[in-house]
């Protein structure tokens, strides 16, 4: 732009400003770094990568690059995609924000903001500086002044990639601790944004298996936040998967720990579509709500192994708390496939929780809900221009309430949990969210218990080890669902063993007992003495008020006998005559 021709506002400061500003300051660095990473998807890129650099604050570098065959067209475009606010032409449908610019976003989180691209046959460069976008002479800057300019000009010449974004020198710490950053700090940070990455574009990922994003040397690859796999019924079912197909578990720890896990499954609902209706126009909301298993099910699954796929828990060293277990309850909401606020997402989102409790609650440390809509919901669900926070109004709660009002079938669930009952209660029912309090970590913790002596696994307290010895017979591998044993003696199959056989002698204890002319040793004959019985005193005692009279009576007491029975019969109204 000529100077002297710059209007009294500029034309890159759309009308639209104002009202967004604050909505696209307030936003995690992970977040920060999707929206490029969005723009890059957008334009069609199937490989995209993040680099971090820098040993300190100051010389802090995130570079974005992208092998889009679109690109920008010419600098006019390239300028444009500089405009902090305002209208453009684009599809509803994608996810980035060209037209909130290279944003303020990205200029609050960094002091420059420069975007490297190929057109034609030549590099082209623009850039933009944190306190130049507060002026309203604003425009882009053709000067390259990025550190590193050479050597992305360098991998840009290549062929490889065709556009960079960098952002240099962030005003405070963005990760870990203000000082040096080290390898370690990197490492551990670009982890995190992996695992971000992971959960906000899993179903991207999966859908699009040629799509390659990688963060320095962490490949991204797609995390489900729900455990879905994880159901009771679809443990079973991937371990019934035959040897010699695929998906078949044949390593025995990995098989006990994946059947110990049946009865600590997820707990879902069926996704349900609900309608709504916005300016006339009927669209659908499908909502489905999750129960995670108890989180040392969880460990003891990551730790052979089970989980690939699956969001477990934040890196190591993540620098960041955006992936804290608190900030990883209540809804995730999706946009055309993409997950675009989970968490702590927002001045406004509660923790994850919105308008629909609060957070930090241990009963709602494992619930999550998957709320997905369309494009055409965007303003009824509020979402930012940065399209990375929502904000649904109170017409949005009393719509998803139908979804709760599901009863769930698995009656492999611990504690009778999916007995036909309710999983989740609506919001007015004194703010329960799932079944009592069955889902808790202090009710899972006492219905806890480890270390089988049978397995070496874990159990719901109170259950029979399937590797326990028959209780009928003592074995440990032919009675697989019940007992098979059959008696010699008696032929009765699963009640007894032959030591406990009805048939047996009572008085010798023979097995069998005895032939029919056979005579048990142990019965004394005609000749012998009877045993002498100790001798004590006759005695008698009532309860009037309960109608009751016991009598204790000995042979050799025979006149207190005749009056006690004298006496009871008197008291049970019974005369002589009667007997």
């Amino acid at each position: 732009m000529v100077s002297g021709l710059v209007p009294t506002m500029s034309e890159y400061i759309g009308d639209d400003f104002v009202g967004h500003a604050s909505e696209l300051v307030n936003i995690s660095i992970e977040a920060l770094i999707a929206e490029l990473v969005d723009n890059s998807l957008d334009k069609k890129a199937t490989k995209i990568h993040v680099e971090i650099l820098g040993s300190d604050t100051s010389s802090l570098t995130f570079a974005v690059y992208d092998n889009s065959p679109i690109g920008f067209k010419s600098e006019e475009e390239l300028d444009q995609s500089f405009r902090i606010a305002g209208k453009k032409e684009r599809d509803d449908n994608e996810i980035g924000s060209f037209h909130m610019g290279m944003k303020i976003s990205t200029s609050s989180k960094f002091n420059d903001v420069s975007a490297f691209t190929v057109i034609g046959s030549e590099i082209k460069h623009r850039r933009i500086n944190h306190q130049h976008t507060m002026s309203s002479q604003y425009e882009p800057l053709k000067d390259i002044v990025f550190p590193r300019s050479s050597e992305v000009e360098t991998k840009l010449g290549s062929g490889n990639w065709t556009t960079a974004i960098c952002l240099h020198n962030p005003p405070s710490p963005l990760f870990g601790k203000a000082g040096e950053i080290t390898a370690k700090h990197r490492k551990g940070f670009s982890r995190q944004v992996s695992t971000f990455f992971g959960i906000t574009y899993e179903n991207t990922l999966r859908n699009n298996p040629d799509l390659k994003i990688t963060i320095n040397s962490e490949k991204v690859v797609p995390l489900d936040p729900f455990w879905k796999a994880f159901t009771p019924s679809k443990i079973k079912k991937r371990l019934d998967i035959p040897k010699g197909t695929q998906g078949h578990v044949s390593d025995a720890r990995q098989k006990l720990v994946l059947e110990n896990s049946i009865p600590w499954g997820t707990i879902t609902t069926t996704p349900i579509p609900l309608p709504v209706v916005y300016e006339g126009v009927e669209y659908q909301i499908k909502v489905q709500g999750f129960v995670i298993p108890y989180g040392k099910v969880r460990s003891k699954l990551h730790a052979n192994d089970l989980t690939d796929g699956v969001f477990v828990e934040k890196p190591s060293d993540a620098g960041t708390k955006t992936l804290n277990a608190e900030f990883l309850t209540g809804f995730f909401f999706y946009r055309n496939d993409r997950c675009i606020a989970f968490g702590k997402t927002g001045q406004n989102s509660n923790g994850g929780w919105y308008n629909y409790g609060e957070p930090g609650d241990k009963l709602k440390l494992g619930v999550r809900f998957r709320i997905e809509f369309p494009s055409e919901l965007d303003k009824y669900m509020r979402v930012s221009p940065t399209k990375s926070t929502v904000l649904p109004g109170e017409d949005f709660y009393k719509v998803i309430q139908t979804a709760w009002d599901q009863t769930i079938d698995e009656p492999k669930l611990r504690k009778n949990l999916g007995d036909g009952k309710r999983p989740f209660f609506r919001k007015t029912e004194q703010n329960k969210t799932v079944v009592g309090a069955a889902t808790s970590s202090a009710n899972n913790s006492q219905a806890w218990e480890d270390e089988c002596q049978h397995c070496g696994g874990f159990h719901v307290k109170k259950t029979v080890c399937k590797y326990a010895p028959c209780a009928i017979c003592g074995s440990k591998s032919t009675c697989k669902s019940g007992c098979e044993y059959v008696c010699k003696h008696c032929k009765t199959v699963g009640q007894h063993v032959e030591k406990n056989c009805p048939l047996n002698c009572m008085d010798c204890g023979k097995e069998g007992g005895h032939l029919e002319d056979e005579i048990c040793p142990q019965v004394p004959s005609e000749s012998d003495e009877p045993p002498e019985f100790p001798q004590g005193e006759s005695d008698i005692s009532s309860l009037p008020e309960l109608g009751f009279i016991e009598l204790s009576m000995y042979k050799n007491n025979k006149e207190k006998n005749i009056e006690h029975i004298k006496e009871a019969l008197a008291f049970l109204d019974i005369s002589k005559d009667e007997l």
